[in-house]
This record gives structure tokens, sequence and C-alpha cells, in this order.
């Protein structure tokens, strides 16, 4: 409590403090003190007020704001960024918590400015093409409720996209208007990756497919797992056939055997390739 001029003979005006007093048996408790004055005569004023017990009280905020800071400490450094909005029926969308997490993801400036309420533009920033498909899919739909785990583009305020994974499920406050909890990852490492390997891959069954002569691997299971366009020709489609299945003699079989027998990490490769 700042008591600079409030023990002054002439200080006159009304209080609402709250304060500490130290009790016999129950140690500090905080007290809320409220007092108005009435002048008496021109020498005397008459207070009258109440003190009311806050321990409980000041007890619960200081609890809350300790669950507050562990939670801004636990959301700041999970691998993505946090969030929380309203939707009412009419799709008007309101910020209730924007983590941090959303200022390494999209920039400072665009993260502020969803932070302060236009939490449309959050969504004005993921690609076109993937925000038709979330159109498409009913998410923007006023009885959409279906927790949803989606990849897709989001622009920065550097001009760049980046690849996110947002997943986030629905709380109903009442009969108009949701809750949306969840987290939005930065995927774009991964992503990128596997175009990577989708072109390395796509490169290598074009040359595999150019060969002009017979081509084709066994797995170590004994099956044929992949073959090119000639061996097509000559044998007709033989992927998960084993070679006796189709062989014409033992002497072929043998060499084919002995020569399209698959090492463990050529198999990895085939497998990928024959999934595409």
């Amino acid at each position: 409590m700042r008591l600079t001029g409030r023990l002054e003979p002439d200080f006159a005006e009304p209080v609402d403090e709250e304060y500490r007093v130290q009790t016999k048996s129950r140690g500090y408790m905080w007290i809320r003190a409220i007092a108005k004055p009435v002048r008496v005569d021109q020498t005397t004023l008459r207070w009258h007020g109440a003190l009311i017990d806050i321990t409980d009280r000041r007890a619960a905020e200081e609890a809350l704001r300790t669950s507050e800071q562990r939670f801004q400490i636990l959301a700041d450094n999970l691998p993505g960024a946090v969030f929380s909005y309203d939707v009412d029926e009419n799709q008007r969308r309101t910020p209730v918590y924007v983590g941090g997490g959303f200022e390494r993801l999209i920039g400072k400036s665009f993260a502020r400015r969803i932070r302060e309420g236009d939490m449309d533009w959050f969504f004005e920033l993921i690609h076109a093409d993937d925000l038709q498909r979330m159109y498409e899919e009913g998410q923007f739909e006023a009885s959409f409720s279906d927790p949803v785990d989606h990849e897709y583009r989001l622009r920065t305020e550097y001009g760049s996209y980046r690849w996110v994974r947002a997943i986030a499920s629905p709380i109903r406050l009442d009969e108009t208007t949701l809750r949306w909890h969840g987290l939005v990852i930065d995927i774009s490492e991964r992503k990128y990756a596997e175009e990577r390997a989708q072109e390395s891959e796509a490169r290598l069954r074009v040359a595999v497919e150019s060969l002009p002569f017979d081509f084709f691997v066994i797995d170590n299971n004994g099956r044929y797992a992949m073959q090119n366009a000639v061996c097509r020709e000559h044998w007709g489609d033989v992927v998960g056939r084993r070679p006796e299945e189709i062989c014409p003699d033992e002497r072929t079989l043998e060499i084919w055997q002995k020569g399209a027998t698959l090492f463990p990490g050529q198999a990895q490769l085939v497998e990928k390739l024959k999934s595409k």
C-alpha cells in the first residue's frame, strides 16, 4: 500500500486498497480496504469503510499467473506455433491466444497483425490451391466441427512459402461459438527432402525404362520387384511373380536367380519405386 499523502491531516479522498496484514494465527493475510470520509466539522473527518479478507482470491490469482507462465514457457519451446481462436455462426474469427512461434514461422509483422485481432489474415496466407482444397472439404462451413490434421503452404512476410502441418480440435462454448485449439508445425525441410527424393527416383525410373535390353530385379523373397519396358514386352507383367512361374528352362532360371538378387539397400530403393 502506498501511504504517501494518505496520513496527512488534509487527506480526504476515498480509498480502495489491497495490502497484507500480519495476524497471530494465520501469518500474513491479504486485505482489501474500502473507505470514504465524511467531514464532521472543520477539524474532523469521519471515515466509514470495510475490510475484506481476499487471501483466497489473491492465492488463486497467483496460482493462475504461475500456470500461465508455465504454459507460455511450454508454448514458446514447442517445435511450432500454438493458437486458440473463436469462430461464431457467421464465421467471424477472434484470436484468443497466438503463440510466439508464429513470429518464427511467418514473421513478426504478420504475427502481430493476427494477434491484434485479424484472425482472417492467417487464412489469407494459405496458398490458394491448398485453401481451395480446404473449402471443398467443407472446413469453412458453419457446421464444421471435426478435428483437423492437414498439411499446406503458408506465406511469410518475406514472400516465401513454408510447408506446415496444422493439428487442431474444437470445443463448443455455446450454441453459436466454437473455440479451436491447435498447433502449427513447420515441416518444410521434410517436404523439400521428399520432393528431392521423388525427383531422384523419377530420374532413375526413366533411366531403367530406357535400357535397350531386359532389365528386372528380384527381391529377397524371390519375387520380381521391378522390370523395364523391354522386359514387359518379352515376358509380360511379371512383378509380384516368381521366376519359376514363367521361366522356360532351368538354365535360364539359374542365371536369373543369381544375377538379380537384391542387397538390403537395393530392396529399399525398389520398394520406393514400386510405390510410385
